[in-house]
């Protein structure tokens, strides 16, 4: 029986807005290495499905022609965006509550949230359809429901989180991390 747990590179809403948060306000070295990694991660997990035939090139490259599931490269997109993440918190605590800050951790907060409603909505796959003829709810289809919910709470965290950056702020944040990445 295979494991399928090596396909899932989910790391959260949170994680990545607090990555982007650090592309902003730490744009060093180390940061940008991390957002390299975790770009060549997640273009070496598409494997076969990379636009014209770039994954047979790549199978010539030693070391990396060993990985024979290419979706094994998300556990190394997993580890750079909670770097970047890590890092992200660092930069809202060093920002003190700056207006620069609170207008970025609005922007990307807005925007995961955005996004993930459109990703349920309007860009959904048109061969996606409940198994059953049922009308959607939030019981009968939490597929549909809970990821607005899990933005906007990770939204909230995040602007809560640069506003007051103190530990009550850090524990909502970790704990609204904690509920999206067990849900």
């Amino acid at each position: 029986m295979p494991f399928y747990g090596e396909y899932i590179g989910y790391v959260g809403l949170l994680a990545i807005g607090l990555g982007v948060i650090s592309l902003r306000f730490f744009p060093d070295t180390r940061t940008k290495f991390w957002a390299g990694v975790a770009a060549v991660a997640l273009l070496l997990a598409l494997g076969r499905f990379l636009p014209l035939g770039v994954y047979r090139l790549i199978y010539y490259i030693p070391v990396i022609n060993l990985f024979r599931v290419p979706a094994r490269h998300l556990m190394e997109f997993d580890f750079a965006i909670a770097v970047l993440a890590g890092r992200g918190v660092t930069a809202v605590f060093a920002a003190k509550n700056s207006r620069e800050m609170k207008r970025w951790t609005l922007a990307v907060g807005a925007s995961i949230f955005l996004l993930t409603c459109l990703t349920v909505t309007a860009w959904r796959p048109v061969e996606f359809r409940l198994l059953r003829d049922a009308p959607a709810s939030l019981l009968r289809a939490p597929e549909l429901f809970m990821p607005p919910i899990i933005a906007a709470f990770s939204a909230l965290a995040l602007w809560i989180f640069a506003s007051t950056p103190n530990r009550l702020a850090m524990i909502g944040l970790f704990a609204v991390m904690l509920v999206d990445l067990s849900l």
